[in-house]
């Protein structure tokens, strides 16, 4: 848990899931979106576990690191990742409900 680098654990993840938001544009179920927001969920997870030693020697100030604009940007950006397909998904669903009512 003490590697500093991104690894193919997060790569791949992050590939597969883009690769089931282009679907997601073709396809009107919101379950493809839900799919990618389990994805990208993983991809982030695993990040969190391959950086775990890192961010803990930032927060207990071990050895002088910090968190630099890229590192804190890539939390920002997987994080948005999955909570934009979850909220596509919800809005997927709610958009079929009203043309089903008129």
């Amino acid at each position: 848990m003490t590697e500093t680098f991104v690894s193919a654990i997060i790569y791949v993840p992050l590939i597969i899931a883009l690769g089931i938001n282009v679907a997601a544009a073709f396809v009107r179920g919101s379950l493809i979106k839900i799919g990618a927001f389990a994805v990208y969920f993983f991809a982030f997870a695993s990040w969190c576990y391959t950086q775990g030693g890192y961010i803990v020697n930032v927060f207990m100030g071990i050895d002088g690191n910090v968190f630099s604009f890229a590192y804190i940007l890539t939390v920002i950006c997987l994080l948005a990742c999955a909570v934009l397909s979850i909220i596509a998904a919800v809005f997927t669903g709610r958009k079929k409900k009203s043309a089903e009512v008129k």
